[in-house]
């Protein structure tokens, strides 16, 4: 098992790569130490995944703690090293910031659901792994580039998980929530996006 550090202070252990030997702990300034799948070594204290409850448990609207989707934990640690340290990050934020969603994967990649509808999600791509809110153009952030034009999507590739703004990342969340468009019933419009009142549900009146 090899143990990354995150960007945002939080530890997991993540499976090691099938191509990288598993080879015993290096010990290196008091810690235990894990060579990368390139043979750097990668160091970081012998915390537990268990760490990642904790992170859940820091939101004022839930008392209850629910552990990563496991298709999800297993999407992350199928990636390279770097990216799965990118993937479990956005994964514990946006539980964190959005818990009352449904995730599961979805056209292969993880998902966060409210209501059926598609709120925010990350993908795998030859320049990074690119987080996607399907709403993200109406947020009207900097930080967000916008797709196509034809759908109202917008996303931001990282390629490291210290360039993960915490504090933008839980906004544009928050925006998520409050702002979105009706991606679910986009086949029966054929095509037209129609935007939705969030505020109205009783999933959102529960939330706040």
């Amino acid at each position: 098992m090899s143990e990354v550090r995150l960007g945002f202070g939080r530890f997991f252990r993540l499976s090691a790569p099938t191509h990288v030997a598993r080879k015993p702990p290096h010990s290196h300034h008091g810690v235990h130490c894990y060579p990368d799948r390139n043979g750097s070594i990668l160091d970081a204290p012998p915390f537990d995944f268990e760490y990642y409850l904790t992170i859940l448990s820091r939101t004022q609207h839930h008392q209850k703690v629910s552990l990563m989707h496991p298709d999800t934990l297993a999407f992350n640690n199928q990636q390279a090293a770097q990216d799965a340290t990118i993937c479990h990050h956005l994964a514990a934020l946006i539980d964190e910031h959005l818990p009352e969603a449904e995730n599961k994967i979805w056209h292969r990649h993880p998902v966060w659901f409210l209501d059926d509808n598609p709120i925010v999600g990350y993908s795998k791509l030859k320049a990074g792994i690119r987080l996607m809110f399907w709403s993200g153009v109406s947020f009207e952030e900097e930080g967000l580039n916008p797709g196509t034009g034809k759908f109202k999507d917008a996303s931001r590739i990282y390629t490291a998980s210290d360039e993960i703004n915490d504090e933008d990342l839980g906004r544009w969340i928050s925006k998520g929530r409050a702002i979105q468009w009706d991606y679910k019933n986009i086949y029966k419009r054929k095509g037209q996006l129609v935007r939705l009142n969030p505020e109205s549900s009783l999933a959102f009146r529960l939330r706040t």
